[in-house]
């Protein structure tokens, strides 16, 4: 964090030499929760590798023109959205084949307290061997709502966040009909994107611990 913190501030300190600053757009953000042996998220679920909200929901800050500052807000967003925010930005037009699901956050940027960023989706088909949490799955959340179905047992998961951010309690028995809409919209995209399905899983194993070689 210390090393990260110099750099970050190495680079900003160039921009304003040279005179800069004000003509770059800026993204700080991460591209996956944190690693569990050294971070802790509560009352986020979930560490890097997994699909609850400890890993995959991060923060994001924005500096630049045509971002108001001082703005703070909680309006989900997805990590595909910089591409379509940045050619807008840097008024350089969209090639909507390039990046169909990349929706533009310029209006949220700019204040808009009523901008709604629409239906979100993720798709993890593997387990890497270094993040012993990972495990293949799906998700698509809808405003409040998140649904999970993971590919190793087939297993299904559904949220509310705005009343459960910790993930605690699964609705799928309680809701089944919601649970099924959401499979539904999660399968089409899916579907329609080619996206690599598992046919099977490997079982997983308890992380090792590494030893070196004498």
């Amino acid at each position: 964090m210390e090393s990260m913190d110099e750099n970050i501030g190495r680079m900003l300190s160039w921009l304003d030499q040279k005179g800069l600053r004000e003509n770059t757009i800026i993204f700080f953000t991460s591209d996956n929760g944190g690693y569990k042996p050294a971070t802790h998220n509560t009352p986020l679920r979930g560490h890097k590798g997994d699909l609850y909200e400890g890993g995959i929901r991060v923060s994001c800050i924005a500096e630049g023109p045509g971002v108001s500052k001082g703005v703070v807000s909680d309006t989900p967003i997805h990590g595909t959205d910089y591409y379509a925010t940045l050619l807008e930005l840097a008024g350089i037009e969209k090639k909507p084949e390039l990046a169909p699901d990349s929706v533009s956050l310029v209006p949220l940027l700019k204040g808009d307290t009523k901008f709604k960023r629409g239906t979100m989706f993720w798709h993890y088909p593997v387990a890497k061997p270094l993040t012993p949490l990972s495990e293949p799955g799906s998700v698509v959340r809808d405003g409040d709502w998140k649904y999970l179905y993971f590919y190793s047992d087939r297993r299904s998961e559904l949220y509310n966040l705005k009343d459960d951010i910790g993930e605690t309690t699964n609705l799928i028995a309680a809701m089944p009909e919601k649970a099924k809409q959401l499979k539904t919209r999660l399968d089409s995209v899916l579907k329609a994107n080619n996206a690599v399905i598992p046919d099977a899983v490997p079982a997983r194993s308890e992380s090792k611990v590494r030893k070196k070689k004498n």
